[in-house]
């Protein structure tokens, strides 16, 4: 029982998605944004756009058909006449639409950039099966997710139509009035009456948007999050299963023993304690600044130091201070220290009297 208590809390997602796992999930397109939020900000942007801009662009119109009305006259059906105002009119409207565009653009691709962040994904562009199989499409089309969509924009259009309602309905009192207004009042009522209606419709609509948002938000963090056993495979992934890095350092280890091992018949003496510590130095006259460190250990190790020093020839020298001192202080592949330069110095000229005399031993060999 104890047991599967604890593979039932292994198998719940109560642990927070790793930063892994969203990139993963930002790489298949999985991303916490509401299309709505988007639609709603442009259209409000719009509407800002239009209360700032739109009179300076009924101005323009107004005052670019005054201009073409008023030198009608004088035209006399010159083709270049009509090009020339013709381009000055659109030239206006394009200019005041432009900066409208141009606010609700701008709007839209900040609010993705706010949701989504700036993330480009060209894999998401490429031709999948999936995404035009006819079987897996109706699928989609008939599934609860579908089914809760059309609610949902059921909902949104009774709500604009509620909130429109007042409206439209003032809108349609007043129009009773629109013969006894000039064309200019006539464009400018327009302009107020849609820029009104458009916020009616706004507000409720950037309410259901947030809502939605806010939604789509906790479902994506709980579509993310982790068990206790995905989050401990994926930290094994990332650093490593430690039995495998564990075994690479063995690995490493053997072959750093085998280098070393290699270099004791390179060696010119062998400082040993006499049993349990062995330092292997080779010192060339002319080559080398002062004698180097080629080998060094302890127990087994130094007692393999010393049986291939003996078979190779090497002098195998016994100063127990001096060998425990240098193995603690001096890494492998090292010269000797300053504080060993004499200690050092005296057991190779012992080496080289041996040498220039085999008469008169002068090393204490160990056996």
């Amino acid at each position: 029982m104890a047991e599967a208590a604890e593979e039932d809390d292994g198998g719940e997602r109560t642990e927070s998605a790793s930063p892994r796992k969203r990139e993963e999930s930002r790489k298949k397109g999985m991303l916490a944004q509401s299309q709505d939020l988007g639609q709603v900000c442009v259209l409000c942007a719009g509407l800002i756009a239009m209360s700032s801009f739109g009179l300076g662009l009924i101005s323009a119109l107004n005052e670019a058909m005054r201009g073409c009305l008023g030198n009608l006259h004088s035209a006399n059906g010159s083709i270049s006449w009509l090009l020339q105002t013709g381009a000055g009119l659109i030239w206006n409207v394009c200019y005041a639409l432009g900066l409208i565009c141009a606010c609700a653009t701008i709007t839209g691709m900040a609010i993705g950039m706010l949701q989504a962040g700036l993330y480009f994904n060209f894999e998401l562009l490429s031709l999948k099966w999936e995404r035009v199989d006819p079987i897996k499409g109706t699928q989609r089309l008939f599934s609860p997710a579908s089914a809760v969509t059309a609610l949902l924009g059921i909902g949104k259009v009774a709500v604009v139509v509620f909130a429109s309602y007042g409206a439209l309905v003032d809108i349609m009192r007043s129009s009773n009035l629109l013969w006894q207004q000039t064309p200019l009042e006539l464009l400018i009522g327009m302009l107020n009456s849609g820029v009104s209606l458009g916020w009616t419709i706004a507000i409720p609509m950037l309410c259901l948007a947030a809502a939605d948002y806010g939604y789509k938000k906790w479902k994506y963090e709980k579509d993310l999050m982790m068990t206790k056993e995905e989050v401990k495979q994926e930290g094994k992934q990332q650093e490593g299963d430690p039995h495998i890095k564990q075994r690479i350092r063995q690995i490493q280890r053997q072959r750093a023993m085998r280098r070393m091992m290699q270099d004791v018949p390179k060696a010119t003496v062998v400082v040993t304690n006499p049993t349990h510590v062995a330092v292997a130095l080779r010192y060339e006259a002319g080559v080398t600044a002062a004698p180097v460190v080629v080998a060094k250990g302890e127990h087994l190790v130094a007692q393999r130091i010393k049986a291939i020093a003996l078979a190779s020839g090497i002098p195998v020298y016994e100063e127990p201070p001096l060998a425990r001192a240098m193995l603690r202080a001096i890494p492998i592949g090292a010269p000797v220290t300053m504080e060993f330069y004499r200690a050092v110095a005296e057991i190779l000229a012992v080496l080289y009297r041996a040498r220039n005399n085999p008469i008169q031993p002068a090393l204490r060999r160990t056996a």
